[in-house]
């Protein structure tokens, strides 16, 4: 089974730990794919960057994203509209409209955005 989390930064690296230990079972392969790179300097880093990715690993990310079984992002940033900021980004910056894929799409709503306005996600 292949998993993709897909986030802006993943400020809390907790996609990025959930990424690292799922690769530990034989049966998962898991990777932790960011817009940007941590501001925090925390020891375990995403597996790409995006904005920091050459041609060649953008290819990568844009195959290992359209392999995956599961696609689970999280909209992290304050950018409140009728469609997810960041799957529009993933468009935007690298063609690639994640929700015309057949893999299962699950979204991870935490942090403050959440905390802060989660009358805007159950609604």
């Amino acid at each position: 089974m292949k998993i993709s989390f897909l986030a802006d930064i993943d400020y809390a690296n907790v996609l990025t730990e959930y990424a690292h230990l799922l690769n530990e079972s034989p049966d998962i392969e898991c990777k932790s794919i960011c817009l940007k790179k941590h501001i925090f300097g925390y020891d375990l880093q995403h597996d790409y960057d995006v904005l920091s990715c050459n041609p060649t690993q953008i290819k990568e990310v844009i195959n290992y994203i359209k392999d995956s079984d599961y696609i689970i992002f999280g909209e992290e940033n304050s950018h409140l509209g009728t469609t997810y900021w960041l799957l529009d980004q993933f468009k935007t910056l690298i063609g690639l409209d994640i929700i015309e894929l057949d893999s299962k799409i699950l979204v991870w709503h935490a942090g403050s955005n959440y905390r802060n306005n989660a009358s805007y996600y159950m609604g």
